[in-house]
């Protein structure tokens, strides 16, 4: 269809579907694993617990152990969203001691733990001292290259120069059921590298940029580029399911 994607045939979807089972050991197809062992190589990364991939792609994209000033929890995500659930009843004047479903992103105070709706986060940032300065929406090629070159005015080619982006958060289809899943691009690397924080993942991985003679707006692009297809596929496989890549922008006082 106009503004779709290549590669759909039957085998099409099935290969993808591998690969997408195949992300967490390294798939050499669209990223290296990150060698903690180099200097400077130290990186948190937080692995999945609870659902609470919303909660692990804030701390990971601010780099907030533990052992931090502002380590989020997912005690204060859920204050937070029971505390917007709570605005929205006092605006709409409908109230229920229910809380909303959590098979979409669009949820606010989950059933099953931590899929939560962006709101939550923007207000974690918030209070972090951070905020969401850009959003795009990507489910085709068309508005693929919108990302990448809106990507483009906010990266450039010296990952010493960001400045106040901090990272991207991401939003796209749960590999593993019909729900949605949280997980950041950020430059928590070595000389700022950017890596990718699933925490579905052992370890963040490296997006390549420079060291393979490229721009890290072009390995982010791809990152994103390979999550949309397999989502694509994974569309044909569970019908109904929603497949768009949602990426915002988190940036921090200059």
């Amino acid at each position: 269809s106009k503004g779709g994607w290549p590669g759909s045939s039957p085998l099409a979807v099935a290969w993808e579907c591998c690969q997408a089972s195949l992300l967490c050991s390294k798939c050499p197809m669209l990223f290296r694993a990150w060698d903690a062992d180099q200097p400077g190589g130290q990186v948190y990364h937080e692995q999945q617990r609870q659902r609470c991939c919303g909660v692990h792609a804030v701390n990971n994209l601010l780099q907030l152990p533990p052992d931090s000033d502002g380590h989020l929890q997912k005690r204060e995500a859920d204050s937070i969203a029971t505390d917007l659930r709570d605005a929205d009843a006092r605006a709409s004047g409908v109230w229920s001691v229910l809380p909303c479903p959590a098979s979409t992103y669009h949820s606010r105070v989950p059933c099953y733990g931590g899929n939560y709706d962006v709101d939550v986060l923007v207000e974690a940032l918030r209070r972090r001292g951070c905020h969401i300065t850009e959003h795009w929406i990507v489910s085709c090629k068309r508005s693929m290259q919108n990302f990448r070159s809106g990507l483009a005015q906010w990266l450039p080619r010296s990952p010493s120069t960001v400045g106040r982006l901090r990272g991207l958060l991401l939003n796209r289809r749960s590999r593993l059921g019909r729900g949605r899943h949280w997980l950041c691009l950020a430059p928590s690397g070595p000389g700022g590298a950017w890596l990718c924080h699933d925490s579905a993942c052992r370890q963040p991985a490296a997006l390549g940029g420079e060291a393979e003679g490229t721009t890290w707006a072009d390995s982010i692009a791809r990152h994103v580029e390979a999550d949309l297809r397999r989502a694509m596929c994974l569309r044909q496989c569970l019908p109904g399911s929603p497949s768009p890549v949602h990426i915002f922008a988190v940036c921090s006082p200059s």
